[in-house]
């Protein structure tokens, strides 16, 4: 992980946390709706944490590996119908960027 995407590991450690949880949906935080990038944004609201370039460096962390920046996990069409954490690819991606 480079010095520019470290940046996002506050919110990767915490989003794991939830997931750990079992993704509860009286989290005042995340939501099960949405994904990793909303839910990024609803953390810096929560926190007051607002940094702009945290979403480019999310979306080039997605782009650098092949990815889509928009639907990396799944395509677009299944994007509202799947339960966004129980895929298993969006899982690995916020395990492996939260250690």
């Amino acid at each position: 992980m480079n010095k520019r995407s470290n940046r996002l590991r506050p919110f990767y450690v915490d989003l794991q946390k939830w997931i750990d949880a079992g993704c509860p949906n009286d989290s005042d935080v995340f939501s099960t709706n949405v994904g990793i990038c909303s839910n990024l944004d609803n953390w810096q609201s929560k926190h007051k944490f607002i940094e702009f370039d945290l979403s480019d460096i999310l979306y080039k962390s997605f782009r650098d590996v092949g990815l889509s920046q928009n639907y990396p996990f799944c395509n677009p069409d299944d994007y509202w119908t799947e339960n966004h954490w129980k895929n298993k690819k969006r899982l690995a991606w916020v395990k492996e960027h939260a250690q």
